[in-house]
């Protein structure tokens, strides 16, 4: 169960713990960075309209999507969240 990764969705953890390390240290939601450095870089590298228009709509939903995923972190991690989300951009690190 280890091995295939199940082990995780048969068990059900409640203490989950805020991750402040690591990539986390630089953006909130690094996985939404690197889709959306991954759907733009494909539109670079293939110009076709019908690539625009999809990033144009995964990009949206996504960012409708991570709009409810805060409200939900805020909810389960509380005052924590808050002052994580006040020190930490959303998808863009800072450059100092």
């Amino acid at each position: 169960m280890q091995v295939t990764g199940l082990k995780g969705l048969i068990e059900n953890k409640t203490n989950n713990e805020l991750m402040i390390t690591g990539v986390h240290k630089f953006v909130r939601h690094p996985l939404y960075t690197g889709t959306f450095i991954f759907i733009w870089g494909l539109l670079i590298l293939f110009p076709y309209a019908s690539i625009f228009i999809v990033d144009i709509i995964i990009t949206g939903y996504t960012l409708i999507g991570l709009q409810f995923e805060e409200k939900k972190l805020e909810k389960e991690f509380g005052s924590a969240y808050k002052m994580y989300k006040q020190k930490v951009p959303m998808l863009l690190p800072r450059i100092n």
